[in-house]
């Protein structure tokens, strides 16, 4: 679905896997969950406008 070396970035909810990338539960990795949430949260906000204007979507 995805080509070679693309990963999603997921939060820690989930599992992580060779396809998704999710925080570190640990302090030890400050620096990779700042980036990894920096780079996150514009998509989750975008996600959120999405679904106050067009009220019909839904999450699964």
């Amino acid at each position: 679905m995805f080509p070679r070396n693309t990963h999603l970035l997921g939060d820690s909810a989930y599992a992580l896997s060779s396809w998704l990338l999710t925080s570190f539960k640990d302090t030890e990795q400050r620096r990779y969950n700042y980036v990894h949430s920096c780079t996150r949260n514009p998509v989750e906000r975008a996600f959120g406008s999405l679904k106050g204007r067009f009220n019909r979507l839904e999450v699964y």
